[in-house]
């Protein structure tokens, strides 16, 4: 009976021994894959990093020295869309819209594509004449756009105004009935001395010069994600990080 008590003993030692072993080069296993896993997101991250600067730079280098209302704000060509027709749903292009600097980035993933000198009115307030209210948060372009307009009622109008929140939208700098462009707010692209005194009288909409209005009118389909950021909202970085990712 003791030699068999002994035997068992040895037999679960053994077994023991074996599970220990086992765990201990799967245990191995995993800490080499998550190390691999780790190794290769931070060689992602920095690769992102270095390619967003490297594209920052190229950015700086592109902008128009002078804001001109009747040309693009780039000496480099606009994106060609052809190239992000089969991208992924992440990095679709969408546009990102910075009351701070007064500009707009039109984006894929986290890179810019392209810069556009914007005018765009700041929210100081919470009670605001209406000409001085921007809608702030996430947006799509509508499916309503058109060549030119003319509101009669505010004495403004424009060309290749694109809507993304009903009456706002995405649109030349502001022209009177005759298609005369106000000197004054075309002067204000890319300008960021907003003020609470001398604000941007856009309605909500977002000014621009008439070459960037044309080609989002042109080129950027109904549904393509906007953000506008805000003072009242995150800061200027592009990147919300009490929201999830959009999965969508």
């Amino acid at each position: 009976m003791k030699k068999n008590s002994n035997l068992i003993y040895w037999i679960v030692a053994g077994v023991l021994v074996i599970i220990a072993i086992y765990s201990g080069v799967h245990m191995h296993q995993l800490e080499s894959k998550n190390a691999v896993v780790v190794s290769k997101k931070m060689s992602m991250s920095s690769s992102i990093s270095t390619k967003q600067k490297k594209i920052k730079k190229q950015q700086t280098r592109g902008m128009a020295k002078k804001v001109e209302w009747n040309k693009p704000s780039m000496t480099i060509p606009y994106p060609d869309m052809d190239a992000y027709k089969n991208v992924k749903k992440k990095d679709k292009v969408r546009l990102v819209v910075s009351t701070k600097k007064q500009r707009v980035y039109v984006m894929s993933g986290p890179y810019i594509l392209y810069t556009m000198y914007a005018s765009v009115g700041k929210n100081y307030e919470k009670h605001l004449p209406i000409q001085h209210v921007t809608p702030v948060g996430k947006y799509k372009l509508d499916q309503a756009r058109g060549q030119e307009f003319y509101d009669e009622s505010r004495k403004i109008g424009g060309k290749y105004w694109t809507s993304y929140k009903g009456p706002y939208h995405f649109q030349s700098v502001p022209m009177d009935k005759n298609g005369k462009v106000d000197q004054k707010l075309a002067e204000r692209l890319g300008k960021t001395n907003i003020t609470r005194k001398h604000n941007v009288r856009a309605y909500g909409s977002i000014l621009l010069t008439e070459p960037d209005a044309k080609w989002i009118y042109e080129n950027l389909p109904a549904g393509t994600k906007v953000t506008i950021k805000g003072k009242d909202v995150i800061p200027d970085n592009f990147k919300d990080k009490k929201e999830k990712a959009d999965k969508d």
